[in-house]
């Protein structure tokens, strides 16, 4: 039996490419559609994008920075400094309990 050969993934590329330009030239007409109907799904993709590598990257960059072995004890000192008061405002704030305050 003949193994059929795959297509490079170059190829499949360039395949979508040209078959995403001709699915735009023939939808020029419903542009309403194209807005109402797939736009949303543009819009939850690039978000998703933007949820999962701007993590990757800060994390990427910290472990980085964090692996040296002279930098450790800074950078840990200036990363506890800048999440502490987003992780807990409340601390910062140092103002007395509501029951204290007459």
């Amino acid at each position: 039996m003949k193994e059929k050969k795959k297509m490079s993934l170059a190829m499949q590329i360039f395949i979508a490419l040209v078959l995403a330009i001709i699915a735009g030239l023939l939808m020029q007409n419903y542009a309403d559609f194209a807005t109402n109907y797939i736009k949303p799904f543009g819009t939850i993709f690039l978000n998703l994008i933007k949820f999962i590598v701007c993590p990757i990257v800060l994390f990427s960059i910290m472990c980085g920075i964090i692996s040296s072995d002279w930098l450790a004890v800074i950078c840990s000192r200036e990363c506890s400094r800048w999440l502490q008061p987003r992780i807990c405002p409340m601390r910062l704030q140092r103002q007395p309990p509501l029951w204290i305050r007459w």
